[in-house]
């Protein structure tokens, strides 16, 4: 998880690159007042180079200059406003404030009207003008400025103690919500199928479309249960596609329901792509994205995405790391303006402080979030188990702290070289926005960064997700500071969208979902010897693991759990599930699966999945029907192959001599 970027060191960039960021627009006066009006808020004044004034040839409105109708600027140039602004609009800075005239009660009229006061004189101005703020969108020391949004800045986003502040991805999540320090990202072991922010998706119910706008969360839930199942073919997501000529990819996803914009960038690299000796890059090089460059200093990243009421995050994975930006509309040239400076140059900009700094910081979150966190021995442990040595998912995403201490800028700057190139990302807009123009401004930032081809997937040669390499039980126990023993049993499984991925999903709900499920009934209801129990198929892009775990009663052997684990598995391998137990993994799967959609994060995020795994980013259709085609003999011939007693790994935490110091 990253912390907060906490220093710079500028370094020079290439002409082309200046040429790039400095270029003027026929937008560029909007994003400069705006700013100039938003520190001057603040007590700040800037200087004004002379010149600059007569770049401005739009229309005025409300004494706010706005660009010319089809003003567009050419391929390179700076796109600098926000979005639909038009001379019919009141004044950007009105738009964005908490008295905006489109939704403010209109105010009664007063009996008489005051004479208008005299305007006061200006105060004449210091014979040497204040330095230029090297954030100032009006110098070009630094090569230019990203496109502010505005400057009312959310009052209820703040910061507590040593907080992370984290808003609220939906209405209906309340009140923004204060993280702890360094929960900037998430390295995955598994795949999250689904999440649960509601926000409006277009489904066909039946044979009627509908637009669901966010409600209520109790309403959403009961809208839900009480509305026709929704069929796989009925669910979907509308979009555009497009291609660079980098060999960058751009998903766009109109939908105007919320006043809300998702940009979604993922690289095809996560923890299975790093060599021997150089593990735990991928997660590291998550964290120095956010150090800044020389247009974007510091923090400001995070500064100036806030300041738009934007927020930010990110996760690294062993198949692919995504970065995420949530914001109003008025935000999104921002937003894009930072990714696309950031995917250009950061990685050039790397030196040994930064990368000190972000090193120290994934230590001690691999000390904080794993080694001190209970049972986060298992984290570490059980990859080596499964996957043998050689094996892309043999370590962990966290990485190992020598290979960690072991790395070198230069060794960070080849990894950026080679696997954060355009050819190697895809990005997707979702949200309230107007693509044609979103397009223009992706055309000529993201469109200009040059690219040395994809680099080549290395795979897991000599291995398949189709036969397991484990020849025997392989059994391992270890000491924790926990009060309660686990019991951890694995198996390798077929890959995400792969034969058996979808059975095996069902299969792990039909054991552990719900007080009905059958490891729940048998091992914490009648038998009462475990605590909590769980079954989950995790999934990857090369292969899968199938877990099934228990939380071990106290007074109670971990032998014995781990024979009624074996037991109810063995079931699963010798009876077909019966219609009630598919039929409610089935409920249950596509209730949380559509659910989860109706984020506009997470559809956001969905997309660019089905774009790097699958190279169809509408693949939604067919990824539920592998559900629905499911049948109980799938699920048991999928069990057979898969769950077999003696190729599997069994993991057994227990409690330190002595308990906890």
């Amino acid at each position: 998880m990253r912390s907060s970027p906490q220093h710079t060191s500028p370094v020079g960039q290439s002409d082309v690159t200046a040429q790039w960021m400095t270029a003027p627009g026929p937008w560029a006066p909007v994003h400069s007042l705006v700013l100039v009006s938003h520190l001057k808020l603040m007590g700040g004044g800037l200087p004004v180079p002379a010149g600059r004034a007569q770049q401005n040839s739009g229309a005025v409105h409300s004494g706010w200059p706005v660009p010319q109708k089809n003003a567009l600027p050419a391929s390179g140039s700076e796109i600098t406003s926000g979005p639909r602004l038009a001379s019919s609009e009141p004044p950007l800075l009105e738009l964005l404030s908490c008295t905006d005239a489109s939704v403010a009660p209109p105010l009664d009229e007063p009996e008489e009207l005051d004479e208008p006061e005299e305007p006061e004189e200006p105060e004449e101005p210091d014979d040497e003008p204040a330095p230029a703020s090297p954030y100032d969108p009006l110098s070009s020391s630094v090569g230019g400025a990203p496109p502010h949004a505005g400057a009312i800045t959310n009052a209820s986003r703040t910061r507590t103690g040593n907080g992370r502040l984290r808003m609220a991805s939906s209405p209906q999540e309340g009140p923004c919500q204060v993280e702890p320090a360094g929960a900037r990202c998430k390295a995955k072991r598994g795949r999250q199928r689904v999440s649960s922010p509601a926000f409006p998706l277009r489904l066909q119910m039946g044979n009627v479309p509908c637009m669901r706008r966010a409600i209520a969360a109790g309403t959403t839930v009961v809208a839900l249960l009480s509305a026709p199942p929704a069929r796989a073919q009925d669910v979907d997501i509308p979009f555009t596609k497009t291609t660079l000529p980098n060999g960058m990819v751009v998903v766009f996803a109109e939908d105007h329901a919320i006043p809300q914009v998702v940009v979604d960038t993922a690289f095809d690299v996560g923890s299975r792509m790093e060599r021997p000796g150089r593990t735990g890059f991928a997660h590291l090089f998550e964290h120095l994205m956010f150090m800044g460059t020389r247009r974007a200093p510091t923090h400001m990243f995070d500064e100036w995405m806030e300041q738009a009421g934007g927020h930010n995050n990110a996760s690294t994975r062993a198949d692919l790391t995504e970065y995420y930006d949530v914001a109003p509309p008025t935000a999104l040239p921002l937003l894009l303006w930072l990714e696309a400076d950031r995917v250009r140059d950061l990685g050039h900009e790397i030196d040994q402080a930064k990368l000190g700094l972000q090193r120290d910081v994934v230590l001690n979150e691999r000390r904080q979030n794993i080694e001190n966190e209970p049972y986060g021995v298992e984290e570490l442990e059980l990859p080596k188990l499964v996957w043998p040595e050689g094996h892309p998912y043999h370590h962990p995403v966290i990485g190992s702290p020598a290979d960690l201490q072991a790395a070198s800028v230069a060794d960070v700057k080849q990894f950026f070289d080679t696997w954060y190139d355009p050819a190697n990302a895809s990005m997707v807009v979702a949200g309230d926005f107007d693509a044609t123009q979103a397009r223009q401004t992706i055309d000529g930032w993201f469109g200009t960064i040059p690219s040395r081809g994809k680099p080549v997937d290395p795979g897991a040669p000599g291995f398949t997700d189709q036969k397991t390499t484990l020849s025997g039980v392989i059994r391992q126990t270890v000491q924790d500071d926990v009060e309660l023993a686990k019991v951890t049993i694995a198996w390798q499984s077929p890959r995400h969208l792969g034969p058996g991925d979808a059975e095996l999903d069902l299969l792990a709900s039909v054991l552990s979902s719900g007080k009905a499920s059958r490891l729940y009934r048998t091992l914490v209801y009648d038998q009462k010897i475990a605590q909590s129990v769980g079954a989950s198929q995790q999934s990857q892009a090369l292969a899968s693991t199938f877990v099934v775990s228990a939380l071990v009663r106290p007074g109670i052997d971990p032998a014995r759990v781990e024979k009624a684990l074996f037991e109810q598995v063995a079931a699963v391998r010798a009876q077909e599930v019966t219609p009630e137990e598919l039929q409610r993994a089935r409920n249950v799967y596509e209730m949380a699966f559509v659910e989860g959609l109706q984020s506009l994060p997470g559809r956001a995020a969905l997309l660019n999945e089905y774009q790097v795994e699958t190279g169809d980013p509408g693949y939604v259709r067919r990824d539920l029907e592998r559900y629905r085609k499911a049948t109980a003999q799938d699920l048991m011939a999928y069990a057979k192959k898969v769950l077999l007693p003696d190729a599997v790994v069994v993991l057994t935490i227990v409690p330190k001599t002595g308990g906890r110091p």
